[in-house]
């Protein structure tokens, strides 16, 4: 495992939570919001991570986390993907070579803000 979780927020910062101290990682739907919350093992220290106005499965968002957690064994930084939200679509296929036009694109969800309560 690497040794810190990055998240990249929707405004350019980042966040780095150490994966050492991570006991375990939960997600909620507020609204239409998903709120992300990683518990850390003292037991009260907790971050934050909130995804606003977006609809991306509980499941899959919990999943970009467990996939980072795994993704860089003896890394030192392992980035977390946000899920897709929106998959691409294709145009209809009419039997040509080549180049695939997508008439829309995918979009993953953003992470908007990340909190850190001591």
């Amino acid at each position: 495992m690497a040794k810190f979780l990055k998240v990249e927020l929707v405004n350019g910062s980042f966040s780095l939570i150490p994966v050492a101290e991570i006991a375990g990682i939960t997600a909620e739907a507020v609204g239409p919001d998903v709120e992300i919350t990683i518990t850390l093992v003292n037991g009260s220290s907790t971050y934050l991570i909130t995804m606003l106005e977006q609809s991306p499965s509980i499941t899959d968002t919990l999943e970009s986390f467990n996939n980072a957690l795994i993704a860089n064994p003896g890394g030192i930084v392992s980035t977390v993907v946000p899920p897709i939200v929106t998959a691409q679509v294709p145009a209809a296929q009419s039997g040509k070579q080549g180049r695939i036009v997508v008439t829309t694109p995918a979009k993953y969800g953003v992470f908007d803000g990340v909190t850190f309560t001591p």
